[in-house]
C-alpha cells in the first residue's frame, strides 16, 4: 500500500519503493479497467503502432478478490 498514513513511511520513502509503486499502478489499472467494462466504455491502447480501440464486452479483467 502507498498510503504514508498507514505505512508510518514518508512519502519520499514510498516513492523510493519500485515495488510497491508498480504494484499501487498496477491495482489502478486493473480497476480502471472493470470500470470501463462495467459501464460500458471501451478503451483506447497502442497495439503495432497504431491506436486500437477495444469494446467493453472484449475487455479481459480478472474479477476483484475478496
Amino acid at each position: 500500500m502507498l498510503d504514508s498514513r498507514r505505512t508510518g513511511r514518508t512519502i519520499e520513502q514510498v516513492l523510493e519503493d519500485d515495488d510497491a509503486v508498480t504494484a499501487a499502478l498496477g491495482r489502478g489499472v486493473e480497476n480502471a479497467l472493470r470500470r470501463h467494462k462495467r459501464l460500458g466504455n471501451p478503451i483506447c491502447c497502442w497495439k503495432d503502432g497504431k491506436v486500437v480501440t477495444i469494446p467493453p464486452e472484449e475487455i479481459e479483467v480478472d474479477e476483484p478478490r475478496g
